[in-house]
């Protein structure tokens, strides 16, 4: 059909992919870039388990994993230790395999954008992997699509911002979806492990999804027809002594729910001016049409089964992203040996 049609069978998906905190687990440190949640971090933690830290800063670091790795996962068995990235990787390969999932349900008018700063060139071979893994479940050769503009992104509104920057582009007066044809825009994001709190964006207060969906949809133009949904892997709790702990909580079952729930319902037609003789003459030949409803949710949508993880040697990449996004490559080394990071890292 013709997607001037205007149709559901015309509609197209853009997924937007954050990486750390999507298809890993991050843990917030005040002090420091987040800490990634893998097998040798989590084994240090226990190692530590009932000793006392130099500095506070250490401890908190170690009681944060602890915590992590014994929490359980909302609506599924298990708990996050299920998700800690093998030796060398920072990826899960249980996550990668929801977003493959992910792509199937979005259909053959799929766009998948990397939003993460994994796009910037210092990551390239970070994503070559990334892609490679995802390849595994959906039995083909997985690149993405495209990416957003390069920025330097410091906090949850730059990178708000930039994907905003990406749907005018597709929405605004100057493109390609400005007559209503519709479009769907899911946002897999953890805003760098920050909570929708109230932070602005431009004159926006996000304090919700719905806040930050509806951002979105204001870089559009009056006339595009797009629906958008944020699924915000964010989950933070306080320990009974007072810990808090945040996390980029990845693509969990509860949070991929949504994005099928998402991308399963139906399009939403447009308001629009009345219809020209043309206009009527095509929407009478559609009506005719039969056009298949999507009704998948997380437990009918099938890919291939997953072949053995591959894993790297792991050496020095404990941490996650820096949100300040800034600097050189660099090995820094704390005080304990556990926590020798590269930075910046990817957020």
């Amino acid at each position: 059909m013709c997607p001037s049609q205007h149709s559901d069978l015309a509609a197209e998906t853009f997924i937007f992919v954050d990486v750390d905190g999507v298809l890993n687990v991050g843990i917030r440190d005040q002090e420091d870039a987040p800490l990634l949640f893998n097998q040798a971090n989590r084994e240090f933690a226990l190692s530590q388990q009932g000793k006392r830290q130099p500095r506070q800063h250490d401890e908190n670091c170690v009681q944060r994993l602890l915590l992590v790795a014994q929490q359980g996962l909302p609506s599924e068995e298990g708990s996050y230790s299920d998700l800690a990235c093998p030796a060398g990787s920072h990826i899960c390969e249980a996550l990668a395999k929801r977003l493959a999932q992910v792509i199937v349900a979005g259909g053959e008018r799929c766009t998948v954008v990397l939003s993460s700063n994994w796009r910037k060139p210092q990551h390239a071979n970070r994503v070559r992997k990334l892609e490679a893994e995802v390849s595994k479940h959906l039995d083909c050769t997985f690149t993405f699509d495209a990416r957003t503009a390069p920025a330097n992104e410091r906090n949850a509104s730059d990178r708000l911002r930039c994907i905003g920057d990406y749907v005018e582009s597709l929405c605004g007066p100057n493109g390609r979806f400005h007559d209503g044809r519709p479009l769907r825009c899911l946002l897999l994001e953890d805003f760098f492990i920050t909570p929708l709190n109230g932070w602005a964006c431009g004159n926006a207060r996000i304090d919700s999804t719905a806040a930050a969906e509806a951002y979105l949809k204001s870089r559009a133009s009056a006339s595009a027809n797009i629906q958008a949904k944020l699924v915000h892997t964010y989950h933070e709790w306080e320990s009974p002594t007072g810990l808090r702990v945040q996390i980029g909580a990845g693509l969990t079952h509860t949070f991929a729910k949504q994005a099928f729930e998402f991308l399963a319902a139906p399009i939403i037609a447009a308001k629009s001016a009345p219809l020209s003789f043309a206009g009527k003459m095509q929407q009478q030949i559609q009506s005719r049409m039969e056009v298949p409803v999507q009704t998948s949710i997380l437990e009918e949508v099938k890919v291939p089964a997953a072949r053995p993880s591959m894993r790297l040697t792991a050496k020095h990449m404990d941490k996650v992203g820096n949100p300040a996004g800034v600097g050189t490559l660099a090995l820094v080394t704390s005080a304990l040996p556990w926590l020798a990071v590269y930075l910046p890292c990817a957020v």
